[in-house]
C-alpha cells in the first residue's frame, strides 16, 4: 500500500504524539485573580475609641463626687430635724421653718442621687430635676446670708426677717424677754464669773446675749462689782458726757440698766441686738453652706450632663 510505505506507524505502547508547538502557542494563557478581601463578620462589632473608654471614667469619678458632696444635705437635714429649741427663738416660729428647711434639703439628697442612677437614660429632664431644686437652694441661702436686704423680708429667718419681727411687734420682745429670764443665762454668767476683778471680767469673751442682756453698755462708765450688779456712777465725767450718745443710739440703755436680776438690762436695746445678731449669725451660718453646696452639686450635675452628652455623640460617630 503506497499510503503505509513513507509514514512508520508507532509501536505499540508508545504515546501518541504531542500537539505541535504552533497549536501549542495558540492556547490561552491563565490570568492571575487576587485573592477576595476577607469579609467582617456580621456579629463584629467595631473596638470603641479610648476617648470613649476616658469619658465613662469622668462619668463614673463625677457620680461619686456628686454623691459624696450630697453627704453633708443629708447629714445637716437631720440634724436640724432633731436640733433642740434654745435661746428662746421658739416664740417668733423658728423651729417650724427649721423643720421645712431640713426636710427639704433631705429631699433634694434624694433627687440629687435619683438623677445620678437614672440621669444617663434621660439627659435633659434629669439635669432641670436636679437644678431647679439646687437653684431655690442657692436663693434662700442668699437671702439666709442677708446678700439682699428688702426682698429678703419674705423670707423667713433671713436678717430683715428676723429685725422686723424684733422691732416692730412688741408682743414678740416681750415673750422672749421672759423666756431669756426664765432660761438663766445671766444668773449662769454671774455663777461662772464668779470671783473675777474688773479687768478679769473685760478681757473674757461674752455671747451676744450676755452682753447685751446682763450687764450695762461699756460707755455707761458704771463701776463694775460682779457680772450681773453695777454701780449706777451718774455722777461722773465719762457718764455726762456719754449720756447723750446712750440715748440717741441706744434708747437710753444707761437709764434702763436695773441691778434686779428679773430687769437687769431685758428691756435695754443693747439686748434686743445682742438677740438678734445671735439668730442672725446662727442663721447666716447655714446660709453660706446652702449656697456653698448648692454651687457645687450644680456644677457637678452639670459636668455628669455635658459627659454623658460627649459619650452619646462618640458611640454615634462609632457605629456609622
Amino acid at each position: 500500500m503506497a499510503e503505509n510505505s513513507g509514514l512508520p506507524h508507532p509501536a505499540e505502547g508508545e504515546s501518541k504524539p504531542q500537539v505541535e508547538a504552533s497549536q501549542q502557542s495558540e492556547a490561552p494563557k491563565p490570568t492571575f485573580t487576587p485573592p477576595p478581601e476577607a469579609s467582617k463578620l456580621p456579629c463584629e462589632e467595631p473596638m470603641p475609641p479610648p476617648t470613649s473608654d476616658k469619658l465613662k471614667r469622668v462619668i463614673c469619678i463625677a457620680s461619686v463626687a456628686c454623691f459624696i458632696l450630697s453627704l453633708p444635705l443629708l447629714a445637716s437635714g437631720i440634724s436640724l430635724l432633731y436640733m433642740r429649741d434654745y435661746n428662746c427663738e421658739n416664740f417668733i416660729h423658728m423651729p417650724e421653718m427649721r423643720i421645712m428647711i431640713g426636710v427639704a434639703m433631705i429631699l433634694i439628697f434624694i433627687i440629687s442621687n435619683l438623677v445620678i442612677y437614672y440621669g444617663s437614660r434621660c439627659l435633659m429632664p434629669g439635669l432641670l430635676a436636679a437644678t431647679i431644686p439646687l437653684m431655690v437652694m442657692f436663693i434662700v441661702g442668699l437671702a439666709l446670708v442677708g446678700a439682699y436686704k428688702m426682698e429678703s423680708r419674705a423670707v423667713p429667718d433671713s436678717p430683715m426677717w428676723l429685725q422686723l419681727r424684733v422691732d416692730r411687734h412688741g408682743r414678740y420682745w416681750n415673750d422672749i424677754k421672759a423666756c431669756l429670764y426664765r432660761t438663766q443665762v445671766c444668773a449662769e454668767l454671774g455663777f461662772r464669773m464668779m470671783g473675777l476683778t474688773s479687768y478679769a471680767f473685760s478681757t473674757k469673751k461674752l455671747t451676744g446675749i450676755e452682753s447685751g442682756c446682763c450687764k450695762p453698755p461699756s460707755f455707761c462708765g458704771m463701776e463694775y462689782v460682779n457680772a450681773t450688779c453695777w454701780i449706777n456712777a451718774r455722777e461722773s465725767k465719762e457718764y455726762q458726757e456719754l449720756e447723750y450718745a446712750s440715748k440717741s443710739v441706744l434708747g437710753g440703755d444707761c437709764s434702763t440698766w436695773d441691778n434686779a436680776q428679773n430687769k437687769l438690762c431685758y428691756d435695754c436695746e443693747s439686748c434686743k441686738e445682742g438677740f438678734l445678731r445671735t439668730l442672725q449669725q446662727r442663721w447666716k451660718r447655714l446660709g453660706i453652706f446652702l449656697v456653698l453646696m448648692a454651687v457645687l452639686l450644680i456644677a457637678t450635675h452639670a459636668s455628669i450632663f455635658v459627659t454623658n452628652l460627649a459619650d452619646m455623640k462618640t458611640c454615634r460617630i462609632v457605629r456609622t
